[in-house]
Parts: C-alpha cells; structure tokens; sequence
C-alpha cells in the first residue's frame, strides 16, 4: 500500500504500532480529524516504521487553541518532534498552526522536508499569533514555506534567517499582521534562495487606505525575488521612492484589488527590466485624469502663452520588458484619445470591466500588441486613427459595449487596420447591421463572435475560408440567410462550426430551403440537435426531430409555391403590358418631354415675350422629304425669304452640326411660329417627316398656339393618307399648289398670310 487515507472521521489517538505494516507507505492523510498535533495524540516512535513515507496531511485537527502545554525554549506549544523524526523521507508536512509554535530538535532529521504548511490555505486551522527568531531554526532544508490564513500578529527580525534555502513563502491572508511588520520579516531572508512571496491581504478588509512606503520595502534589495502579490492591501500611494527598493530580478507581480491612484511612481516603472508580467486590475478606484491635461493646454492658450493649438498627449511608461498587462476592473472613466508608451514589448493587454465609452486614438508605442480585451466598457465609438499603430494584433475582444450604434451609422473600416488578426468578438454589443465589408482585409480571421446581438439579416462578405468558428447565437434571424449558407457551404476545413443556437427560427414554407440546407449541413452547425424552430401553430419543434416536418412543408407548400409563382408572372405580364401600352400610346409626348428637358439643361432659352406676342428666331420651319429639295430650294426658299422677306428654317442649312437629329427638330420646331408641312408621297414615306409632325402637334399642345400649316405639294387621294394627316387638315388649314400662273401668286399669299398669323 503507497496511500491510506483516514480523512474525515473522528480519530482521537493512534496507538505506538498501528502503522507497523505499512513501511512502504508514501501518502498518509488524515486531516479533518480529533488529532491536534501534539504529544498526547502523536507518540514519540509512532511513524519509525514510515521510512518512506514523503507526504503526511494532519491539518484541521484543532478546534479551539490548546492550553499551555510543556514550554521548550520560551515557547508554549511545540510539536511532537519526537513522533515526526523518524520520517527521514518527508517531503510535504500539512499541520495545523498552534498559538505558538516551535519546530523542535527532531525536525533537524528531516532533511528531505521541503514543503511545510501551517493549514491555514489548506481548509485548516492556524491559531499561529507570533512567529519567533527559534520557530524554523531546526528545517533547514525548506523550500516552500505557507503561512497563510493564520492570526499572525508578529514575526520577529529574524525569523526566516535559517531557511537559506526557501524558495517560497505565503504569508497572506493574516489580516493582522500588516505590511509594516511583513517588510521587517524580510530582514532575515536577505540573500536567501527566496523567488516567490506572497504578502497579499495584510490589511484590515474594512480598515482605511494605506501608503506603501520606503521602509516597508528596505529589505526587498537584497532579496532576488522573482515573483510578488501584494493583491488586497488597501494601496492608495506609493513613496515616490518605494519603487528603487524593489528588486530587479522581479518578473511577475501582482498588484491588484487595491486603491491604486496615479503617482510619479509610475514613472519608475522602468527600471523593473526584468518584469514580463504586471497585474494591477480590480482596483477600488482611480484619481488619474486625462482631462486635467487638456484643460491646462486650454488654458495656455487663453493665457496667451501659446497661440497655436496645443495637441496634447499623455505618455505611459511600461517595463521595458513586460509583455502582459492587466488594468481591468479599475473603474477607469477616460476617453481613450492621444497615448503614447514608451518603449515595451507588450503582447498582452487587459482593459476590460471600465468605462472607456470612446476609443478615438491615436495609441502609439504599441507595436508588439497581439492580444487587448476592451469588452464591459459601454464604448458607442471607435475613431478612425484608433488601430493605426497596431500591426500585430491577432485577438480582439470589443464584447458586451455599444458598437451597433457606430456599426449602424455605415462605419466599417474600423478593422482595417488589423490584418493579422485571428479572433475578434464583437458580441452583446447591439449590432442591427454588420457591414458587408468590414471583414474585408481579415484574411487571415479564424473566430468571429457575433453572438447575442440583434442581426436579422446578412450581408457581409468573408474572405477567408478557412475559419474556425463563426458564432451567429442568440440574435434575431428566422432562418439561416442565403448569403450565409453559401459562405458556410464554402469553408474549407472540416472543423469549422457554426453557431446558431438561441435565434427565433421558423419552420414554416418560407423557410423550408433553410431547414433543408441546415439538414444537409448539419456536421458544421454547432448542437444542431438540440436546437429549436417554431411552425405556424407556435409550436416548437427539435431538430433532430424536423425531417417529418421537412416532408410535410415539401408537399404543403409546392402547391403555394406553384400558385404564388403564377399569379407573381401573371401579375407581371399584366404590368409589363400595360406599362408598354402606355409608352407607346404616349411615345410623342415622352419624346417632347425628354428632349425639352435636354434643351433647358442643355442652356436653351424659349422665346421672350416682347409687345404684344412672341417673338421668333424664324417665321417658319419647314417640314419636307429630301425628294421635294427642289421645290423648297427654287420656290419656298426664293419667293417666302428673297421676295417676301419671312425668315424660314430648312434642315439642310439650319440644322446644328454635330447635334441630334431629333434636338434639331424640337429646337426648330419650337424657334419657329409655323412649322410648314410639304406634303407629298416622299413625305409620307419618310419617319423623320412624321416625326417633325408629332413634334409640332405636341407644340402646339403645350403652348396652345395652332403651329401646323399644310401645303398639299401633289393630289393624294384620302385613303392613301395616314389618319392623323387628314385630322390634321380638318382641323387645320391647308394650302394646295397648283401649276397655274395666278393661281400660283394666290398661293404664295396664303402661305404668307398664314406663316405671319398667330
């Protein structure tokens, strides 16, 4: 047998010779008994049969502070040395600490002893007041030292003297003892083996704020201590000079749960070279204002001091060396504007748990950052020069704030400026809308946590597929959206999960292509069994029961499906007929609108009133096919411009150059006060004829004036001519040519007479 546990019972006495059997024991536990660690339970001789034995448990065996017992050296309670001394193999010793307690003679035996605990940290009991000069004069060879969770009131200057070899020692939790008296124990350990100490909760958990000053920290010089918690002793300053007696070999210490307020002492935080790991988080409060800063910049310039704007900045100084920090829990209440550190390493950043609402930046000084938690900081904003000086980011944490509303206002390059980045969470913090690019340069993205938002819909693109975990829980989508199931259905590696767990999904025939596509893809979604939609009768139903459901919405909802799609097309058709007919009824008109507008973007001004009527650029346009050119060259243009002085406009000379054909003819149609028709054969053949016919009926639909005269050139007969034609010569008058020689004087004074009327 190598362990025989006898915790727990009620145990009073073990007889000289109960473990005669057991010489291989190697653990023997038997706290939690009735066996207080003195001679009367522990006869001397009774583990000479235990040379093996390298780990003996015998704390919370005293309920009450024994009386006085036999005093050895002016101590009114020793152990049992002669009972232990016989165990040249103990390694671990777990004993409960008496008033007061004097490791005797028989310990000097022990020589392989190197943890000794007084129980207190254990679940024992330690009544342990003082600790004296002779306590630990007999083990030398101790290494791991717990005083911890006793009542210590004193420890005498050189109570640790003899333990040269000590490499830990726990004094916390003796809420009496204070660091004053603490700082003088450390007298006796100066040039000791001691890495490792614990001076942690030393000050009244109700009593007032305290200084850490010099004196407490005198002895720490010449200690190469690598690792210290001073966490819970009620801090609010430190001596300016306090810090120049800590050691540098110092790598770790912890800090926290204090009452830390700014001081010059932060300023000699360089000189721990050493240091690689800082805790200063949970502190009661904070007196350092950054605003102070800004103001006394306003006030130089109101002074006159300085008439240029001050750009302010606050530089922090970090151990050179130290790449974890952690400040969370501290009650910090500043925008995080313009800092600088000086030069570092940090890797690791904790400022979560505060009240940095607005992160505008620029941070400098940064550059070897890879991972910052800033979740619990009600932030509503992130400035664009915030990540500028973080090149090496690979995790970020920006949970639990209240980043929807910047997400919402269309602001997504707030994480252009991490490109290494890994991890990101984004959860709990709002989010309606995630910007379809604000993944963009995050190829290299492997978790993203969205989860406990209020996204619906989404939008956004990832360029990266090879993630690890998109996590969509707890919002507000109905179905997985079409987008996202392509995205998913592209991962590359086998391990990528989706979690959708906690979103209201619906089982209804809207979402039947979702519940099939889930079920195809069920190895990537995350508890995908377990979790739940709700059909049309608000009833809920489990996944791993939805494929009964899945057949009953296939046949419920193709014939929805196929009646939708056809009302939806027959709809349409009705709509794209009927929007045709429209625009083909009203083509005319939409052609005069629109190159009516052209003409006024394009600077063209209509005619000015001026006496009694309009006035006109020309007294007539006229309207002819190519093949009747000569009839306008030789007569029109000779007789109506040379004899009879009216000023016409004709296409082949008055047209503008390198202008639409169409522009042309609105522009000459409505420059002029007629607009002539020469009607022949040719002319009714012609489409641009008849589109300087439509032109003209719709000038004079809107400018109410009759602008169409009609020379009837050759006899036509009425069926031959196109319905508008002959409306347009009922309604309008007309003139005919004739051959005859007076009858050709009388046409010309028609055609005068009637291009000068209004």
């Amino acid at each position: 047998m190598l362990t025989l546990n006898f915790s727990s019972n009620r145990i009073r006495s073990i007889e000289l010779d109960t473990f005669k059997n057991l010489s291989n024991l190697v653990t023997l536990d038997l706290h939690d008994n009735k066996l207080p660690p003195t001679k009367k339970s522990f006869h001397d001789g009774v583990f000479r049969y235990q040379k093996k034995l390298k780990k003996l448990y015998i704390h919370n065996n005293v309920e009450s502070p024994p009386d006085s017992g036999s005093v050895i050296g002016g101590f009114s309670s020793s152990y049992p040395d002669g009972a232990f001394r016989d165990l040249l193999a103990l390694e671990e010793l777990i004993i409960d600490g008496m008033r007061e307690i004097y490791f005797g003679t028989g310990f000097q035996f022990l020589e392989q002893l190197k943890s000794l605990s007084l129980g207190g940290g254990d679940g024992g009991t330690c009544q342990t007041r003082n600790l004296r000069n002779k306590t630990f004069e007999n083990l030398h060879s101790l290494k791991t030292l717990d005083v911890s969770h006793c009542l210590l009131l004193n420890i005498e200057l050189s109570s640790f003297e003899k333990l040269k070899n000590l490499h830990s020692l726990d004094l916390s939790f003796n809420r009496y003892l204070g660091l004053s008296k603490a700082g003088e124990a450390m007298y006796g350990l100066q040039n000791s083996s001691l890495k490792i100490l614990d001076v942690s909760a030393l000050s009244r958990t109700l009593g007032p704020s305290i200084t850490l000053q010099t004196h407490h920290m005198e002895y720490f010089r010449n200690i190469e201590i690598e690792e210290l918690n001073i966490t819970g002793n009620r801090i609010e300053l430190i001596d300016r000079n306090a810090m120049l007696y800590l050691p540098r070999s110092l790598k770790k210490i912890c800090i926290r749960d204090n009452h830390i307020s700014f001081g010059l002492y932060m300023l000699e935080l360089s000189i721990l070279t050493n240091l690689v790991w800082f805790d200063a988080s949970h502190q009661g409060s904070s007196s350092l204002s950054f605003d102070s800063e800004k103001q006394n910049s306003r006030d130089r310039r109101h002074s006159g001091q300085n008439s240029q704007p001050v750009k302010w900045s606050i530089t922090l100084t970090v151990p050179p060396n130290a790449t974890y920090a952690d400040f969370s829990y501290c009650k910090m209440t500043y925008n995080i504007e313009n800092f600088h550190f000086s030069r570092n390493k940090l890797r690791e950043l904790n400022l979560s748990h505060n009240f940095f609402s607005k992160w505008i930046g620029p941070i400098s000084g940064l550059t070897h950052l890879e991972i910052v938690d800033l979740s619990h900081n009600f932030c509503d904003f992130i400035g664009n020069e915030f990540g500028k000086h973080f090149p090496s980011i690979r995790k970020l944490n920006l949970g639990y704030n209240y980043l929807g509303y910047t997400l919402h206002n269309g602001t997504s390059t707030i994480l252009d400026d991490f490109p290494l980045l890994e991890d990101l969470d984004i959860s709990n913090n709002k989010v309606r809308v995630f910007p379809k690019t604000i993944l963009k340069n995050l190829t290299l993205i492997k978790r993203v946590n969205l989860s406990s938002n209020y996204l619906m819909t989404w939008n956004s693109d990832i360029v990266n597929f090879n993630m690890r975990t998109l996590d969509l829980s707890r919002n507000l989508f109905e179905d997985v959206p079409s987008l996202l199931r392509y995205q998913v259905a592209a991962m590359n590696t086998k391990a990528f999960r989706l979690y959708f767990e906690g979103n209201p999904l619906r089982c209804s025939c809207a979402t039947l292509t979702s519940l099939i596509w889930m079920t195809e893809h069920a190895s990537r979604i995350h508890n995908y069994a377990e979790m739940q939609c709700v059909d049309d009768g608000n009833r809920k139903i489990v996944m791993k029961n939805i494929h009964p459901v899945i057949l009953g919405l296939r046949k419920r909802c193709a014939s929805y499906i196929g009646l939708t799609l056809g009302i939806m097309s027959l709809i349409m058709l009705v709509l794209c007929l009927g929007i045709a007919g429209i625009v083909y009824r009203c083509r005319w008109k939409l052609r005069y609108l629109f190159y009516l507008a052209r003409m006024k973007n394009s600077g063209y001004a209509a005619a000015e009133e001026e006496g009694d009527g309009p006035s006109f650029e020309f007294d007539a346009f006229i309207s002819y096919a190519d093949e009747d050119r000569r009839f306008v060259v030789e007569d029109v243009r000779q007789i109506l411009e040379g004899r009879l002085g009216l000023r016409l406009c004709i296409h082949h000379r008055d047209f503008l150059v390198g202008e639409a054909i169409a522009a042309n003819i609105l522009n000459a149609v409505k420059s002029s006060r007629k607009t002539v028709i020469v009607l022949s054969r040719h002319f009714l053949r012609s489409y641009w004829c008849k589109y300087e016919v439509e032109m003209a009926k719709m000038e004079s639909i809107y400018s109410g004036r009759n602008t169409l005269l009609v020379v009837v050139l050759e006899s036509i007969p009425v069926k031959d001519l196109p319905s508008d034609i002959v409306q347009l010569m009922r309604d309008d008058s007309y003139v005919e040519y004739t051959n005859d020689r007076e009858g050709r004087e009388l046409f010309w004074q028609n055609i005068e007479r009637a291009i000068r009327s209004v």
